[in-house]
């Protein structure tokens, strides 16, 4: 079981925001794909910072980093972006089973505490849902002005 939730947090965490980026060069949509590698990045900072100014100890004790959970946000983010471009969709459910399966496998693997994991939900939608609401709703309004 080890190795099953190990794998799904670590493909996880990318998987989510990396499909979201994929689709949007897909459809040729590069500034939307820009968005998602930019928040991944800004948010990558931010529980980097958090993770120093907050030490915990995990609960396999292996070190103080384990606050908040930076697979789960990473997989939220994803999440975040998605509700906001398509609302309460197929593909934001999706992102939002295989973002709870990272955190579970948080859980299951005793890296973190649950609390951990709820600030890096948190932090993932939070993220994700207000950087893409205002770069879809700014795009929207540019595009309704022409």
């Amino acid at each position: 079981m080890s190795h099953l939730t190990k794998l799904s947090a670590e493909v996880g965490q990318f998987l989510i925001p990396v499909a979201a980026g994929s689709y949007a060069i897909y459809n040729g949509d590069y500034s939307e794909a820009a968005l998602f590698a930019l928040c991944a990045a800004a948010q990558k900072m931010e529980i980097v910072f958090l993770k120093t100014m907050f030490p915990r100890t995990r609960p396999n004790g292996s070190d103080d980093k384990s606050f908040p959970s930076g697979h789960t946000a990473g997989a939220f983010l994803g999440v975040g972006l998605l509700a906001a471009k398509y609302g309460l969709s197929p593909s934001a459910s999706i992102a939002f089973s295989g973002a709870s399966l990272v955190a579970f496998s948080r859980y299951i693997s005793k890296h973190h505490w649950p609390t951990d994991i709820l600030a890096g939900a948190s932090i993932g939608l939070i993220n994700g849902f207000l950087a893409g609401t205002k770069f879809f709703y700014s795009r929207e309004k540019i595009n309704s002005s022409y």
